[in-house]
């Protein structure tokens, strides 16, 4: 009897301590707080970056398998993931291969209509003894076609119904370990705890946070999951959009520029052609972000041509005149050496001091140009990285140039404006895209569009090929260049690679065995080091290379007025905002240049695509094509904002999300602009998580 009391004593009192724990943990306490994550489970969860109760809670699922959605033989989607319900039949084989490194086991399964196929597992000897002849299993894995018939490579065997959350997933980590200690961390969540402001949540029928997760991550049916997790992914984007609206009205950062009172005329009448309306329209625009209190950050858009960089010098100038400082940054040494000599012409009748700062300088000159700058002496600095280097200081920095391959995000912004008392930011974009696009996209930015070319601008003519014409391409290549051109021709890949995708390396000497030997022939890709595609890029700017053989590093790049023809081998793989931006490699100068897409592949949308290149060189009618087309996710790379990684959110599937939470945001910071209400909160603490610190917004 008294043992009897004992255990039940113990037992109550490992309650207590149980709901003790509960009660003193929160979110935020570490992962090894819950049972049975000791210091080696722990370990692990920080391969996968969770470190907290929080951390676990918002590791979302990749993707979802619906048991319930089983597929027979007849209607299986080849080279992608399949779920079939099948029966085996009989163990064909089991043997290892290389010395008894590699083994191979193959069933023979039947599905739901009798219909058989082979499933083939490697090195897995487990699953082999564990399979039952005669015995249902529910697998899931990619069906292939072969010669003898249908095979199912590798499949994991389902141990239940209904929806199955998938994890990315770390060795030693399974996915049900994983939901084993998500289900106890769901339990430190509050009852009716939500996640966004209640007007919000009865809007767009929202559920409480506890309820979100379970579904999220322990789902009954296809529309929990959804909905839960377009509650997270609108709740990320909102935060998103409150932080870029933030930043874009930030306080404490005040303009002291005085560039109102400087007439940008001067400049352009000493200009040798008079600019476009756009132009002169976006040049006062930037006047009148300067003329106000919070400083400049202004996107400018415009397409291949459209006479950014001279914007941007007026800009220039009429800094200068204010009696500040101005940096210009480009991706390469090259580059930043054209905008050099591009600025000398725009200002040569004016006494402004240029100089140009690249990383490859001797030390000695290097340094004597970083005296200049912090005594003054230049007033406007062109270079790469380095010019935002520690040891670089500036007397009066008040405008910053940078173009879209190196925008910023906010820390490295804030460095920026470090510099100097009141430092201007301008962003060119060489990337149009539809304006209700762009202010999603740099909401943190106003955005300026350059919507018109300079007249007598030769358009590029384009052409659609196959593979099969590449030799009558080849002869007007040897053509053009015999004229003394240049050419471009742009592949895929670096190295050999499958599936008939050109290559560099392969095609420059297929070049020389197809009549080019007497021409000179130069390579270039993203794996050579910086000096080598410089030296590469300076030898075919100075006509010494013939056919500049290359991947997309030359998306943008310098400009070369000789060139006149580019060739896009397998162009399907590229975007069309990509193929746009690589045809803006021609037709620099006044020669009459051509686009040639080599492309065998003959789907409808693929021929769709390429039409629209061969109709139009508008940037802006090609990218509201390729929205219509494919959504807006040419336009996003994997870094989708400055310095910001979602956990759940894609902008390019959760465009429409985004456009809403726009609205919502401004809506919000229309009637709370510091985020001091109580419903706004979560928002507030949300909005400085998802910034991870980088990011001074509230």
């Amino acid at each position: 009897m008294c043992k009897v009391l004992c255990i039940e004593l113990v037992f109550i009192l490992s309650i207590l301590i149980i709901g003790l724990k509960v009660g003193v943990m929160n979110l935020l306490s570490s992962i090894d707080c819950l049972k049975n994550v000791g210091v080696k489970r722990a370990e692990l969860y920080k391969k996968l970056n969770i470190y907290t109760i929080y951390d676990l809670l918002t590791y979302f699922p990749r993707e979802y398998i619906n048991c319930s959605e089983s597929r027979t033989i007849k209607c299986v989607r080849f080279n992608e993931k399949n779920v079939v319900k099948a029966r085996v039949l009989s163990k064909l084989s089991a043997k290892w291969f290389k010395n008894k490194k590699v083994f191979v086991c193959k069933v023979l399964a039947a599905d739901e209509d009798e219909e058989t196929f082979e499933i083939i597992y490697f090195n897995n000897t487990y699953i082999y003894s564990k399979l039952c002849v005669g015995s249902f299993y529910i697998f899931y894995g990619r069906f292939e076609k072969k010669p003898c018939g249908v095979s199912l490579l590798a499949p994991e065997v389902l141990q239940s119904v209904g929806f199955i959350p998938k994890y990315s997933l770390t060795k030693g980590l399974t996915t049900n370990i994983l939901q084993s200690n998500l289900k106890q961390a769901i339990l430190y969540v509050k009852d009716c705890c939500y996640i966004l402001p209640r007007e919000l949540i009865l809007k767009y029928n929202f559920t409480d946070l506890k309820t979100a997760l379970l579904n999220i991550h322990f789902p009954k049916t296809k529309q929990q999951y959804e909905k839960a997790r377009e509650m997270f992914i609108f709740k990320e984007l909102l935060c998103w959009q409150v932080g870029l609206l933030k930043l874009k009205s930030s306080v404490g950062l005040r303009n002291k520029s005085k560039i109102k009172d400087i007439d940008v005329n001067e400049f352009l009448n000493a200009l040798p052609f008079k600019i476009t309306g756009a132009q002169r329209r976006v040049i006062y625009e930037c006047i009148a972000d300067c003329s106000k209190d919070i400083l400049m950050n202004r996107l400018i858009q415009g397409d291949v041509g459209s006479g950014k960089t001279v914007v941007a010098a007026a800009l220039a100038f009429m800094f200068v005149r204010a009696g500040m400082q101005v940096a210009l940054m480009a991706p390469t040494d090259i580059l930043a050496r054209q905008h050099y000599n591009t600025f000398c012409n725009f200002f040569k009748t004016f006494n402004i001091n240029i100089c140009v700062l690249v990383g490859s300088l001797k030390v000695k000159e290097k340094n004597k140009l970083i005296e200049g700058i912090k005594n003054g002496e230049y007033s406007v600095v062109i270079g790469t990285h380095a010019i935002f280097q520690d040891s670089v200081v500036f007397k009066n920095l008040g405008l910053v140039i940078t173009d879209e391959q190196h925008r910023f995000g906010v820390k490295q912004r804030e460095k920026l404006i470090a510099k100097g008392e009141s430092v201007n930011i301008l962003v060119m974009s060489a990337t149009p895209i539809p304006r209700t696009l762009a202010l999603i996209v740099y909401g943190d930015m106003n955005v300026s569009t350059i919507d018109e070319l300079p007249p007598g601008r030769v358009a590029v003519s384009t052409y659609c090929v196959n593979s099969k014409m590449r030799k009558r391409v080849f002869n007007f290549l040897e053509k053009e260049i015999n004229n003394k051109h240049q050419v471009y021709i742009v592949c895929p890949a670096i190295e050999d690679s499958k599936n008939n995708v050109q290559n560099v390396c392969c095609y420059a000497n297929m070049l020389k065995e197809n009549g080019f030997l007497k021409y000179n022939v130069g390579v270039m890709h993203g794996q050579l080091d910086a000096a080598a595609k410089n030296s590469v890029m300076q030898n075919f700017v100075n006509g010494s290379i013939d056919i500049l053989v290359t991947t997309t590093v030359i998306e943008v790049g310098v400009d070369v007025l000789n060139a006149s023809v580019i060739v896009i081998e397998n162009a399907e793989m590229f975007g069309l905002a990509q193929l746009h931006q690589l045809r803006g490699r021609v037709g620099r100068g006044n020669l009459k240049s051509y686009c040639i897409l080599i492309s065998d592949l003959k789907s409808p949308d693929n021929k769709e695509r390429m039409r629209a290149l061969c109709d139009t060189n508008s940037g802006f009618e090609i990218a509201r094509k390729d929205l219509s087309l494919r959504g807006p996710g040419d336009f996003f790379g994997i870094k989708q904002h400055g310095d910001v990684e979602f956990k759940i959110a894609n902008l390019k599937r959760d465009f429409r999300i985004a456009c809403i939470c726009k609205k919502e945001a401004e809506h919000i910071l229309a009637l709370d602009k510091d985020l001091t209400r109580k419903e706004n909160l979560s928002i507030k603490g949300a909005v400085n998580k998802l910034f991870s610190g980088d990011y001074v917004v509230i």
